[in-house]
């Protein structure tokens, strides 16, 4: 036993002589300073201009393209275009909806659902936050790119507003705002 505490004994020694000087360790970062540390990112969206520079050069490229001309047509009975954000009725018009897809534009049936038209493919967006529809249902306000933003989200760009049933569009403004999440109409 003596020879067993004298090599316990031993090592001990031979081992505080052999160790390197004790480490220093760095006290430990805040949240704050980790963050700035390991979450260097550049979030800064893409301008409108930059974006409406794309469409135009789409149009351009629409008016020279030989299809053109050829009428694409649903075979289903149903579209893939999204999730849905907004479903609306104009007022006594029960048979109507306008319903607004997330990354895939806004759609209208007047025949509860059995067939249904794109009212806003020819726009700067394809993205809907959300929209508004009067009682009448010729006056649409729509507040482009989704609010449930996420990696695969594409910005809007700004409000539009079509004053026949969405058959045109005028853009209103709120260009730089990418997501619209909320559109409110003042009843006046």
């Amino acid at each position: 036993m003596s020879a067993v505490l004298a090599a316990v004994a031993l090592t001990g020694v031979l081992g505080l002589q052999s160790q390197e000087p004790p480490i220093k360790l760095r006290p430990p970062e805040t949240k704050v300073q980790e963050r700035e540390r390991l979450h260097k990112v550049d979030v800064t969206a893409m301008p409108m201009r930059v974006r409406l520079a794309a469409f135009a050069q789409r149009q351009k490229m629409q008016e020279k393209s030989p299809f053109q001309k050829i009428m694409w047509r649903s075979v289903g009975s149903e579209f893939h275009s999204g999730r849905v954000v907004d479903i609306e009725s104009p007022k006594d018009q029960p048979e109507t909806l306008l319903v607004g897809f997330a990354t895939g534009g806004l759609w209208r049936t007047k025949t509860d659902g059995s067939t249904w038209e794109s009212l806003f493919d020819r726009e700067s967006s394809f993205g809907i936050g959300d929209f508004s529809v009067s009682d009448d249902g010729q006056t649409i306000w729509l507040g482009a790119g989704e609010n449930n933003n996420q990696r695969t989200s594409y910005s809007g760009t700004g409000v539009f507003k079509s004053e026949d049933g969405g058959e045109t569009w005028e853009h209103k403004g709120l260009s730089e705002t990418h997501h619209v999440g909320r559109v409110i109409v003042h009843p006046k």
